[in-house]
C-alpha cells in the first residue's frame, strides 16, 4: 500500500469516526430504528443468529447496540466494536454489563481464534478497504466459526435513487456487486452457508408503522426475492463459515 492510499484511508476513517460521534444521540430516530419492518428484520437475524452461535460473539460496527443488547439479553457473551466512541458510549448506558471496545473494523485489538460469530451489519460498505476487515474478522473467529453478514449491494436499479436522495454518511461507498463480496470471502477462507435478500423492506422500512402491514410486506418481500438474481436486490445477507 502506498503512502498515498494509507493517508487516504486514515483521513476516510476519521471521517467516519467524526460524522458517527457526531450523530450518535439521534442515531436510532434517525435511521428509525424500531419501526415495525425494522424490527422484524432484526427478528429474523436473532433467530437465524440463534440457530448457529454457541460461543462468543463479536458485532462490529455495533453502533447503539441495536443488535448487541438483545443478543445479551439472550444470554450470549458479547463484545460490542465501533469505531465512535459515542456510539459506544450511548451503547453502554444502555446496558452496562456487555463489553465494547473502540476501534476500526480493519484492526481488531483481538487475538487469533478467540469468537465463534463476527457479527458484521451495514459497515462493510463504510470502509475504505473492506477486504482488510474480512481477513481481520477471519482471523478472530474459531477455525469453523461463523461470519453475519448484512450489507447493501451495488447496482443500478438502485443506488442510483439512492446518490439522488444524498443520503448516508459523507464518506459512504455505493455498496458491494454481489460476485465481488462473494468472490472476497471465498479468497479468505469463508465457505458461503447462506443468501438471503430483500428489496422492498429496504426501501420502505423507515416509512411503515402499522405492524400488520409490516409482517405482509415483508412475506411479499421473501416472495419477490426469491424470484430475483441477488445481484439485482437490494441487500443481501449472508452466512458464512471460516476455514482454516
Amino acid at each position: 500500500m502506498t503512502e498515498s492510499t494509507k493517508a487516504r484511508n486514515t483521513e476516510h476513517i476519521a471521517i467516519e469516526r467524526m460524522y458517527h460521534n457526531k450523530v450518535a444521540k439521534s442515531y436510532d430516530e434517525m435511521n428509525k430504528l424500531y419501526r415495525p419492518l425494522n424490527l422484524l428484520v432484526r427478528k429474523i437475524r436473532l433467530l437465524e443468529i440463534s440457530k448457529i452461535c454457541h460461543g462468543r460473539v463479536l458485532d462490529v460496527g455495533c453502533g447503539t447496540g441495536y443488535h448487541l443488547i438483545p443478543l445479551h439479553c439472550r444470554g450470549f457473551y458479547i463484545i460490542g466494536a465501533d469505531i465512535s466512541s459515542e456510539m459506544i458510549r450511548i451503547t453502554k448506558n444502555k446496558e452496562k454489563n456487555a463489553d465494547y471496545v473502540v476501534c476500526s473494523a480493519s484492526r481488531l485489538p483481538f487475538k487469533n481464534h478467540a469468537f465463534a460469530l463476527v457479527l458484521c451489519i451495514a459497515t462493510l460498505h463504510h470502509l475504505p478497504k473492506p477486504s482488510t476487515a474480512i481477513e481481520e474478522f477471519h482471523r478472530v473467529l474459531h477455525n469453523g466459526g461463523y461470519l453475519y453478514l448484512d450489507e447493501p449491494c451495488y447496482n443500478f436499479l438502485f443506488y442510483f435513487p439512492l446518490k439522488l436522495s444524498k443520503h448516508g454518511t459523507p464518506t459512504e461507498v455505493k455498496g458491494f456487486r454481489f460476485q465481488e463480496l462473494i468472490r472476497v470471502l471465498c479468497l479468505n477462507n469463508f465457505l458461503i452457508k447462506k443468501v438471503s435478500s430483500l428489496t422492498l423492506t429496504s426501501f420502505l422500512s423507515h416509512k411503515i408503522n402499522n405492524l400488520t402491514l409490516a409482517y405482509a410486506l415483508f412475506k411479499i418481500d421473501f416472495f419477490i426475492s426469491s424470484l430475483m438474481p441477488t445481484s439485482i436486490t437490494r441487500s443481501v445477507r449472508i452466512v458464512a463459515q471460516g476455514m482454516r
